[in-house]
């Protein structure tokens, strides 16, 4: 059995070491030459072990389309097979610690991490959720000052663009979402279209539910609806989502503040077992 777990991971480990070595030296496979050849355009790829697994990887177009919304709400400009396959090659890195345990005979602990492995493959593919949250946390945190700016900003004028402009000038977290917008908004002829198609694209990126409820309103403004009354709406939710984010912030306190306290309770206690133990020790000695 543990002969062939042993040809097993050596197969795996040469076959990482050709590719990574074939990476390294530039060497093509002949394929990849006539293809490249054959090309109109003569586009050199980029290179990166990490990805080596990519054309093995297939994905249901469901599963893809949500790994590749995710990665481009965090601006991850890769594909969902490439992060998938550098999941896959940061679980395999535990390999030669694996080889070189079973070279010494040390089967018990080439075992145990290599139970690692599915593990580590597992934490890397949670990544991007805890990433998401993250995110998701500091948008709601920009999000009431960002849509109050812009409901009084609207009263005065309509131009969305130039709103979007004044604020990226005291933007926080969403600055470069803002300045990307603008940008987009900048990047077409047709006015409208493109203030729409923009508004879209941020939506997209920024993938929480009040800013696209916020979104939808502006889109309708554009469009030249009145949306007082939809934003009187939009307020009420603000409020709550304040309250909501009011909550988190004294709840990650308390949580410090009984970390800390449990943390000096600790230290009190050990130092006062040491001092009791020097005191009997002495009076023992005495």
């Amino acid at each position: 059995m543990y002969k062939i777990l042993f040809i097993f991971f050596m197969v795996i480990l040469f076959t990482l070491l050709y590719q990574i070595l074939s990476i390294i030296f530039n060497v093509e496979s002949k394929s990849n030459k006539k293809a490249f050849y054959n090309s109109r355009v003569y586009k050199k790829a980029k290179k990166n072990p990490k990805y080596i697994f990519t054309k093995y990887i297939h994905l249901s177009n469901l599963k893809k389309s949500e790994i590749k919304s995710s990665l481009y709400s965090l601006n991850i400009d890769i594909t969902p097979e490439e992060y998938i396959s550098e999941n896959i090659f940061t679980s395999l890195m535990l390999l030669p610690i694996i080889i070189i345990l079973l070279l010494l005979k040390n089967t018990f602990f080439a075992v145990l991490i290599s139970i690692f492995i599915p593990l580590v493959f597992i934490n890397s593919q949670s990544r991007i959720n805890k990433m998401l949250s993250k995110r998701r946390r500091f948008i709601e945190e920009e999000a009431p000052s960002l849509i109050r700016y812009f409901m009084v900003s609207l009263k005065n004028t309509s131009d969305i663009r130039q709103i979007f402009e004044n604020y990226s000038e005291i933007a926080d977290y969403l600055k470069r979402d803002i300045e990307l917008t603008v940008t987009d908004m900048n990047s077409m002829r047709n006015r409208e279209d493109n203030v729409i198609r923009s508004l879209e694209l941020l939506d997209d990126r920024l993938n929480t539910p009040i800013m696209n409820d916020f979104i939808t309103g502006l889109i309708n403004v554009t469009l030249g609806k009145n949306q007082e009354s939809y934003f009187a709406l939009l307020e009420r939710e603000l409020k709550e989502l304040t309250m909501y984010n009011l909550n988190l912030k004294s709840n990650k306190i308390e949580k410090q503040v009984k970390r800390y306290f449990w943390i000096l309770v600790i230290f009190f206690m050990l130092i006062t077992v040491t001092e009791f133990m020097i005191f009997l020790k002495a009076s023992i000695s005495f």
